[in-house]
């Protein structure tokens, strides 16, 4: 959403992504290893509707299609900037532990997409955008949809490489560590999904888990529950 922060277009700043990353759209699909790999990308970052993120009717009919295409039991990983409502740190409903005033209205279309992605267990949503700490017990969860897959879908917060936030006790944030460094390493093997929380500023892996894909469970093979200083 950055590279909309500045004063030209959406037009320009569009170009001037798509240039410099060479992707070939603002949203696309890719085999990785083996592995489907699908971004997600806003076509209005202008927030002049109320919202960080319009996705648009194409490309959604696009992802449904895209998801529809995909072998049962195989994962697929989703990627998308923002959080969706009610899938990891900050963005549920309690303004104490968590930010609704910020995170709980950022996609136009928030209902739809997750109608999608609720269809399909085997999604991974990977989210970023919030900065809020891979310490917390909310890093990771199965977002069931009504109507949808009764496994829901998984997502993932991705951390952030500099300066972590949190909740400010009364529905936002507040900045906490500029030097916070976090991030994930996410393995597929076949049908298992492993992902790592890591700690780059302290050298350390946070926690470990591992599911198989479309399953509601999931096995913690490191770390502990138990929110530090870092979380906080």
């Amino acid at each position: 959403n950055h590279d909309y922060y500045n004063h030209e277009s959406n037009d320009v700043s569009i170009a001037r992504f798509l240039e410099y990353t060479g992707m070939p759209a603002m949203y696309s699909a890719h085999d990785v290893g083996g592995v489907t790999v699908i971004r997600l990308g806003t076509l209005d970052g202008s927030e002049r509707s109320g919202h960080c993120v319009v996705l648009g009717d194409e490309q959604l009919d696009w992802l449904a299609h895209t998801l529809d295409e995909q072998s049962t039991g195989a994962p697929v990983l989703v990627l998308s900037h923002h959080a969706l409502p009610h899938t990891v740190s900050g963005s549920y409903d309690d303004p104490v532990t968590q930010a609704p005033k910020l995170y709980l209205a950022d996609y136009a279309e928030s209902d739809r997409l997750l109608d999608i992605l609720g269809a399909h267990p085997d999604v991974l949503l990977l989210s970023g955008h919030t900065h809020w700490s891979l310490y917390r017990s909310d890093w990771f969860a199965r977002r069931v949809v009504p109507g949808g897959d009764p496994n829901g879908f998984a997502c993932v917060n991705t951390g952030a490489v500099q300066r972590g936030f949190g909740p400010d006790g009364a529905g936002g944030e507040q900045p906490l560590e500029l030097a916070e460094n976090q991030g994930l390493s996410v393995t597929v093997d076949r049908s298992t999904v492993r992902i790592a929380a890591l700690d780059f500023r302290r050298g350390t892996v946070i926690r470990t888990i591992e599911f198989e894909s479309g399953s509601r469970d999931f096995v913690q093979l490191s770390g502990s529950d138990v929110e530090d200083e870092a979380a906080q």
